[in-house]
C-alpha cells in the first residue's frame, strides 16, 4: 500500500500530483522497489531494524512470475496470487473493497475516504516514518543503478 501512496503523493505535500494510476505502473513500481532491495546487504538485519519483514516480501516476489496464465489458453489470469500481476489485482481489490480506491479502465483512483486517512496517517510523527523512508529510497536506489 505503501507504493501506491507514493505513486500518488509526492514529498511533503497534501494534495496528490495525479489523479489515476495505472495498474502497469503500480506494478512496475513495486517492481523497482523490490529490484532495490536486493541490493542491500543484509536485508534481514534491515528487517529487524524495522521491525517489518523485507526479506519475506522480497523473497515472495522475485518467486513470483510476472503475469500467469489460464489454463489452455493465451489469457492472462486477473486474479489469485500466483503471479505479481493478480497479486496486485487483489490487493487492489481488497483496497476497493474497504472504500480506499476506485477502479475504471485499468487504472486506480484514491476515495476521499483514502485521501483522509493518509492525510492523518502521513502527518503523525510517531506512523513508522522509519520504514516509510526506507521504502522510499528504494526508488531513489533503484534509478541509480539504473542510470
Amino acid at each position: 500500500m505503501h507504493v501506491l501512496v507514493t505513486e500518488f503523493y509526492r514529498e511533503a505535500v497534501h494534495e496528490t500530483f495525479r489523479l489515476k494510476l495505472s495498474k502497469d505502473r503500480l506494478l512496475e513500481s513495486v517492481e523497482t522497489k523490490v529490484k532495490a532491495m536486493a541490493g542491500l546487504e543484509d536485508l534481514e538485519s534491515i528487517s529487524e531494524e524495522y521491525h517489518f519483514n523485507f526479506k519475506t516480501i522480497y523473497d515472495l516476489w522475485t518467486s513470483l512470475p510476472k503475469s500467469e496464465f489460464k489454463d489452455d489458453s493465451d489469457e492472462i489470469k486477473q486474479r489469485g496470487v500466483g503471479s505479481k500481476r493478480t497479486l496486485v489485482n487483489e490487493t487492489v481489490k481488497f483496497m476497493r473493497k474497504q472504500g480506499l480506491v476506485e477502479e475504471h479502465d485499468n487504472a486506480i483512483y484514491l476515495t476521499d475516504r483514502c485521501k483522509a486517512i493518509i492525510a492523518v496517517a502521513y502527518n503523525r510523527s510517531d506512523v513508522q516514518s522509519e520504514i516509510s523512508d526506507f521504502i522510499d529510497s528504494l526508488s531513489r536506489q533503484g534509478a541509480r543503478e539504473d542510470a
